[in-house]
């Protein structure tokens, strides 16, 4: 069971989460939190209405950052963000497993934010991830306001 951790309301299905996911598009940053193997990567593979590109996060950083030294280029972002908002038919882009950020620093998951705040300029923009809320505060509070949150809850209602 999905959550709706801005309007305090459980989704109880994915077919209500992908209503409040694809059709409500004031937003465009939708977060989805939830433990491994709870299904975030079944149910974008299973959105029916819109063409989706998945990312995993790991690898979209990897192209950005140059070496082990892990130094950012601003040519590397412009281009993979040229190459994206360029795809014809892509509605939603999704960044999966933003837990590969965490441990990268602050730093880090501030060029995140900015990499998802332009791309949802553009597209619906999901980011997926084991352990946002704690994890991720940086990242959360330079998108704050302009994004969907939803938990993925057990049948108990008990927090997973």
């Amino acid at each position: 069971m999905w959550f709706d951790v801005q309007n305090q309301e459980s989704l109880l299905n994915d077919d209500l989460l992908e209503n409040k996911v694809v059709e409500n598009t004031n937003k465009r940053i939708v977060i989805l939190e939830a433990p491994s193997g709870c299904g975030k990567t079944r149910f974008i593979k299973s959105i029916k209405r819109k063409r989706t590109l998945r990312i995993p996060s790991n690898i979209f950083l990897e192209t950005i950052f140059f070496s082990d030294e892990y130094k950012f280029y601003e040519k590397n972002l412009e281009m993979i963000l040229y190459f994206i908002t360029n795809l014809y038919g892509i509605d939603i882009v999704c960044l999966e497993d933003i837990d590969y950020v965490i441990s990268r620093g602050e730093a880090t998951q501030e060029l995140y934010a900015r990499i998802v705040l332009s791309l949802s300029k553009k597209y619906l923009v999901i980011v997926t991830g084991i352990n946002i809320s704690n994890d991720c505060k940086v990242f959360l509070s330079c998108i704050h306001d302009q994004y969907r949150h939803f938990k993925f809850f057990d049948q108990k209602k008990t927090e997973r």
